[in-house]
């Protein structure tokens, strides 16, 4: 699982397509280490800052009648949970990006292999990153990710 994480940032979903950080020929310990680098820096630069906001309040009304006609009207106010947001999320994630950048990798997204290619493809994950080609895709397994380039 820990090879998962430092290979890709997955999308759960066998299904779904796989974002690698990418440089032909880089070993995934290399990824793993410089991933954690950089993570580890852009939480230095960029910490979490947790802003409270609130869902929007709604008004709502209800009446209710009796046999006789006699309505009578209740007003309520639904709404107005607080929630917790990271403000600086989005550019700690644009920190590490850079830092990735600056060290030649870069995120490349495969989409998942059918099935019959996923069967077909070698045991274990990858542990060096190969050349892709447009034919390329990911499987996924418990152990991390097998990129394959079918043909």
């Amino acid at each position: 699982m820990k090879r998962l994480v430092a290979l890709s940032l997955i999308l759960c979903s066998a299904c779904a397509p796989t974002t690698i950080y990418y440089r032909e020929g880089a070993g995934v310990a290399a990824v793993d280490r410089t991933l954690a680098r950089c993570t580890a820096q852009a939480a230095r630069d960029v910490p979490v800052v947790l802003e409270t906001r609130y869902t929007p309040l709604r008004v709502v009304r209800d009446t209710f009648c009796d046999p006789d006609g006699n309505c009578t009207v209740e007003i309520d106010t639904e709404g107005g949970d607080a929630y917790d947001v990271d403000v600086n999320a989005e550019r700690r994630t644009a920190a590490v990006n850079q830092c990735m950048a600056r060290e030649r990798f870069t995120p490349v997204t495969l989409p998942p292999c059918p099935p019959n290619v996923a069967r077909a493809a070698p045991a274990g994950p990858t542990t060096t990153l190969p050349r892709l080609t447009p034919k390329s895709c990911a499987v996924s397994r418990d152990s991390g990710v097998r990129i394959v380039t079918p043909g």
